[in-house]
């Protein structure tokens, strides 16, 4: 357990050096595809690299000092005032069973809200009037899981409906629910890292980006697209 921990520390350091520099120097780059294609290698290589054993070449190994402390080793400290003594044995497994509760109380929590999420929704799409994978639901969220697009049902007749399926559609056809799956099974072991949230956050707003400007590509007026995500947004 102990290896399994630093393996997740050494992805969650990997995560934040693919946030950072995205945060500050490409959120706002308008090359979307890019953009995307950086935090999905990022994301795989955050992964991938802290698995890698990388042997050190033989001159660095003969010149450089090395530095070893043998974790079998008792570590004692002078006796306090009281007579009392300390060792670092003792601390230590407490420290990393409390470490390892914690963190499997966190990624439980995460597994229980996604799955509740999960059935929730797939029994919506079995109750709702469904048009081929598109589901007319009582609640008012527009969405897109895996192959399944929800869309409200008094948008039915309504003369947003096509523009609001063009969109979901294009999340179907640029298939990013590969990048999300990937980032829910990163948030689910790595959920303690602030950074894997904001690289989460940015993905989606990225995806969000990527369909917007495919609904504008297909000939929907600028205006009228912009006064329907302000709408939708604040609930009108």
């Amino acid at each position: 357990m102990n290896e399994l921990l630093l393996y997740l520390l050494k992805v969650s350091g990997g995560l934040t050096i693919v946030a950072i520099p995205f945060y500050l120097l490409l959120r706002d780059d308008p090359n979307l595809s890019i953009k995307r294609y950086y935090l999905l290698l990022g994301m795989l290589s955050a992964w991938i690299i802290p698995s890698l054993s990388i042997r050190r070449p033989d001159m660095v190994r003969e010149f450089a000092p090395i530095f070893f402390i043998d974790p079998t080793a008792e570590i004692s400290r002078t006796p306090d005032a009281a007579g009392m003594s300390f060792s670092g044995t003792q601390s230590g497994p407490v420290l990393l069973q409390i470490t390892t509760l914690v963190y499997l109380a966190g990624l439980s929590l995460m597994f229980l809200r996604n799955l509740a999420v999960l059935i929730r929704w797939n029994r919506v799409w079995k109750k709702a009037d469904r048009t081929g994978r598109v589901a007319y639901t009582s609640n008012s969220q527009v969405f897109t899981i895996f192959n399944r697009i929800f869309i409200p049902g008094s948008f039915r007749d309504h003369s947003d409906l096509e523009t609001l399926l063009l969109h979901e559609k294009a999340h179907l056809r640029q298939m990013h629910f590969i990048d999300l799956t990937m980032m829910e099974l990163t948030l689910l072991l790595t959920w303690f890292n602030p950074f894997s949230w904001l690289i989460s956050r940015m993905i989606k707003e990225n995806h969000e980006h990527l369909a917007d400007r495919k609904v504008l590509m297909s000939g929907v007026n600028p205006a009228r697209y912009r006064a329907q995500l302000l709408n939708q947004t604040l609930g009108i």
